[in-house]
C-alpha cells in the first residue's frame, strides 16, 4: 500500500463563487489518509463534545474529516489519529463546514493546524509508522533522561 498524493483537480472545491484556476491554493502537498479513523474534540460553552470521525486527507497544515456534527467555523478543535493505538494530538482551527449532498447525515470538515501538524500524527495518519513505535521510543528516551 503506497501514499497517494492527491492532484489539484482532486482537492479543489467545487464552489461557484471560487472557479478553479489551475492553481492549488494549499501551502502544503495534500495526502489520502491510510490511517483513517479519528478523535475529534472542541469546547461547546463549558462542555469538551467529542466524537469520531473519519480522516479523509491529511498535509503538514490541514486535513479533511467528515462526521455527523461537529465545531462551527473558526472555531478550535483537537484531534488524534485511531491507528493501532492512539497518535498524539493536534490543535486545528475549523476553516470550512460543509454539506455532503450524497450523505446528508455527514458534513466535511476543513481544518487548518494550529501552527502545523505535530510529526507522530502526520506519520501514523500516512501509515509511516506505528504507534506502539513511538510509544517504544519515548519509552526509551525517558529511560535514558534518568540514567548517567
Amino acid at each position: 500500500m503506497g501514499i497517494r498524493l492527491l492532484t489539484n483537480e482532486e482537492t479543489r472545491r467545487s464552489d461557484p463563487n471560487h472557479p478553479y484556476n489551475g492553481m492549488d491554493r494549499r501551502r502544503a502537498t495534500r495526502f489520502d489518509a491510510v490511517e483513517d479513523r479519528v478523535w475529534l474534540g472542541w469546547w461547546d460553552g463549558e462542555v469538551f463534545q467529542t466524537l469520531g470521525a473519519l480522516l479523509l486527507d491529511i498535509s503538514r497544515t490541514g486535513a479533511a474529516v467528515i462526521c455527523p456534527d461537529g465545531p462551527s467555523e473558526t472555531m478550535d478543535a483537537w484531534f488524534c489519529v485511531v491507528g493501532p493505538s492512539v497518535s498524539g494530538g493536534a490543535r486545528a482551527r475549523v476553516v470550512g463546514r460543509e454539506p455532503i449532498p450524497e450523505r446528508p447525515d455527514q458534513i466535511r470538515l476543513r481544518l487548518e493546524f494550529q501552527p502545523t501538524c505535530p510529526e507522530d500524527l502526520y506519520l501514523v495518519a500516512l501509515g509511516m509508522i506505528s504507534t506502539d513505535w513511538i510509544a517504544a521510543s519515548q519509552g526509551s528516551a525517558l529511560a535514558q533522561v534518568g540514567s548517567k
